[in-house]
């Protein structure tokens, strides 16, 4: 990479940080700061790069830290030295102490985090909308908070009411919370990975404390098989108000492998067996190779196998300004009549 480049990339690092000046002066706790595949402009390394800042949720303590992503483009997904350094000066002027690097190859699951640069911690608390998350930086391969859904855990924050819901495929359960600050009465929080269980009952925590956690109380939390569970839960006689699917793109547990190519149909309808009338369906996926009109299909082919109709109330998506260009993750809040 010659010194123009170097350049080049140190202003599109500075760029995209101006374009989020309002919203870092409103002390937001968790932002991704530079989305490559927009705001990369053709670099060879940060065209596939984003990178996301955190910052700690208490008073008096200004710590921030880093997490940065590469992907693996055309073979291509070690960064150059040239591209660490410059990623490192422009955080470390912002303040950030310290930054982990995950690389994301096309095929298979990441190594965990490495560190970048700084001392880092095993955790930091952030908060977003008055709601605090825990993000690890160690032994990881996310920092636990998908940056891309803030605008649905606002959308629940405002507009939960006095629902039961059930999230499913729940990772870390910040939309568990959100529902929770916005109302809802009870919320089960499902996945199938249980250090993830674990954390999404720190972040509940954090929020609410350990008083109503348990089978019978405002909080259950569910290791397991979300197709399991789904018809587990239905022969047992529990309903909900609301109903959160966010699945991944390929799963696999001891009993079965989903794919979001050939399974969402069941797995909506699954979930919609569990709905009453008027409950809400909540469901998003975040996959480039499924475009949006294959997805309505599935979730209209799910209404009509258990006759339900259902009414759009808001589509979900990537906020633009962090997220520019982005349209992998997508989904809508429905009505079920």
């Amino acid at each position: 990479m010659n010194g123009a480049k170097a350049k080049s990339a140190a202003s599109m690092l500075e760029s995209a940080w101006r374009a989020r000046e309002a919203v870092l002066a409103s002390a937001v706790g968790a932002l991704r700061i530079f989305h490559g595949p927009a705001e990369g402009g053709g670099h060879s390394d940060l065209s596939r790069v984003a990178i996301e800042f955190f910052q700690s949720a208490f008073a008096g303590d200004a710590a921030a830290y880093a997490w940065v992503f590469a992907w693996e483009v055309g073979g291509k997904i070690a960064l150059t030295d040239e591209s660490r350094r410059e990623i490192e000066t422009f955080l470390r002027a912002k303040g950030v102490r310290g930054a982990v690097l995950l690389e994301r190859p096309e095929r298979g699951a990441p190594a965990d985090a490495c560190p970048l640069f700084g001392e880092l911690p095993e955790f930091l608390d952030v908060e977003e909308f008055g709601l605090k998350y825990r993000i690890r930086f160690v032994g990881t391969k996310h920092p636990g908070l998908f940056l891309d859904h803030a605008p649905l855990r606002e959308w629940l924050i405002l507009n939960a009411g006095p629902r039961r819901v059930l999230n499913t495929f729940s990772y870390t359960g910040s939309l568990s919370v959100a529902a929770r600050r916005g109302g809802a009465k009870r919320v089960v929080t499902l996945d199938l990975s249980r250090p993830t269980v674990a954390w999404a009952r720190e972040n509940w925590e954090l929020n609410f404390g350990a008083e109503g956690v348990g089978a019978e109380g405002a909080a259950d939390f569910i290791y397991g098989d979300v197709f399991e569970w789904l018809p587990k839960l239905a022969k047992r006689g529990d309903r909900f108000d609301a109903i959160i699917l966010d699945p991944p793109s390929f799963s696999r547990s001891p009993k079965k492998t989903f794919s979001t190519a050939k399974d969402l149909p069941g797995l909506h309808a699954a979930a919609l067996r569990l709905l009453d009338p008027g409950g809400l369906l909540i469901t998003s996926i975040n996959s480039a190779q499924i475009p949006h009109a294959q997805f309505r299909a599935d979730v209209e082919a799910a209404a009509r196998e258990t006759k339900r109709r259902l009414v759009e109330v808001a589509p979900l998506g990537a906020p633009s300004l962090t997220f520019p260009g982005a349209d992998y993750l997508k989904g809508w809040i429905f009505r079920a009549d």
